[in-house]
């Protein structure tokens, strides 16, 4: 005859195998139904994520696979070809369409602000051979000066050949005053 501990033991392994079974039997329904929703369109699997017939690690695996077909590339709506694919990318800007403005909004003046720095930023050159110029003061006089070997003169091309030479005068202004780049051999 079996002890009283012999007895609990038995049944704590008999438990235990019965446990097991059942979570064994869990898993496979789960996988089973797993497999049945990803044949499903992304809304309806949307709608089972809370499905208390899938264990978590498929749950995980659901929730993964909707935000796999919820992932669109930045630029999907092009084909290789070129030409434009007007679903994509009306599913682009539908999820993409606030960022997108936002970005423009951004963007554009920051791209103008930047273009009219480049554009009036002056090219520092260093004078090769003395020069004379003839500066027009803000006032609306005529000043001549020279310039020597190694001086610095900011210049504004205008053109192939033509500058507009540029210095700062305390209290007054800029001088501003033409220059020929390419000078004619004497």
């Amino acid at each position: 005859m079996k002890t009283p501990r012999a007895r609990l033991n038995a049944r704590y392994e008999d438990a235990k195998k019965r446990r097991e079974q059942a979570e064994e039997t869990v898993r496979r329904l789960s996988k089973q139904r797993l497999a049945e929703l990803m044949k499903l369109p992304d809304r309806r699997r949307f709608e089972q994520l809370n499905n208390p017939d899938l264990t978590k690690p498929d749950r995980t695996k659901l929730q993964q696979s909707i935000a796999a077909s919820l992932q669109h590339g930045k630029l999907d709506f092009f084909k290789s070809r070129g030409s434009l694919q007007w679903r994509g990318m009306s599913r682009w800007l539908r999820y993409r369409g606030t960022t997108a403005i936002v970005v423009v909004v951004v963007l554009v003046p920051l791209c103008a602000l930047t273009a009219m720095a480049w554009r009036n930023t002056p090219e520092m050159v260093t004078v090769p051979n003395a020069l004379t110029l003839d500066w027009k003061l803000p006032s609306g006089v005529l000043q001549r000066t020279t310039l020597h070997v190694g001086d610095r003169l900011a210049l504004f091309r205008q053109s192939g050949t033509s500058a507009l030479a540029r210095r700062w005068i305390e209290k007054t202004g800029y001088a501003t005053s033409p220059v020929d780049l390419d000078p004619k051999p004497q």
